[in-house]
């Protein structure tokens, strides 16, 4: 089953052997990308990639200049939603590695057939989803532990400066954040704020 293939999609080459960049090109508009630029070299592809913030790059290895690995590192490091496939004339166990230390989702050998890009796009992107849905659940993950300690630390400062138990921290945390509708972090960052140590000289605000 052929998948579908959003025609907005975005697609940057990276590729010097212009014949080669120009085949592409038109094998991924037969699939319904955008080809929005073609690069000759790895940093007019990080430029290209900076400028156009493409869903996928065909990146070849070989090139004057950066090469494809480090443009990947580059790329990756800038936009971690990007999917990208390399191309290389020869695999050996010392590439695979180094193209996976990179991020890439894909490789193909050349030269490349219209179905062994479909294939390999197909993959790379699926990759690349699941990769970004890790990412994203990490990160939110982080925000939640992130908030708890800030609510776990006004807690805390409500306990120490106004007598009240643990619950009742909470409670009353928890009630303000009612009231006004505002996130209950939100709430504990002014109670911190407030009860920051003060600049010599200074009186200690009360919260």
């Amino acid at each position: 089953m052929t998948e579908s293939v959003p025609t907005n999609r975005k697609a940057i080459i990276c590729e010097d052997e212009a014949l080669t960049s120009a085949r592409l090109a038109q094998q991924l508009e037969e699939l319904g990308y955008d080809v929005v630029a073609r690069a000759s070299d790895g940093l007019e592809a990080v430029e290209a990639a900076q400028a156009h913030h493409p869903e996928l790059i065909l990146m070849d290895i070989k090139m004057p200049g950066m090469d494809g690995l480090e443009a990947a590192r580059r790329i990756r490091g800038e936009q971690p939603g990007a999917a990208i496939v390399v191309i290389t004339a020869h695999v050996n166990d010392g590439f695979i590695d180094q193209a996976v230390e990179a991020g890439v989702e894909g490789y193909l050998v050349k030269p490349v057939s219209p179905e062994q890009l479909r294939v390999a796009l197909s993959l790379a992107l699926s990759n690349s989803r699941r990769r970004q849905e890790a990412q994203d659940e990490a990160e939110e993950a982080r925000a939640r532990l992130a908030e708890r300690r800030t609510i776990e630390r006004a807690k805390g400062i409500l306990m120490d400066t106004q007598g009240l138990s643990e619950n009742d921290a909470y409670r009353r945390l928890r009630k303000r954040s009612q009231d006004e509708r505002r996130p209950m972090a939100e709430l504990a960052e002014e109670v911190i704020r407030a009860n920051s140590l003060p600049a010599e000289g200074e009186s200690r605000p009360t919260p």
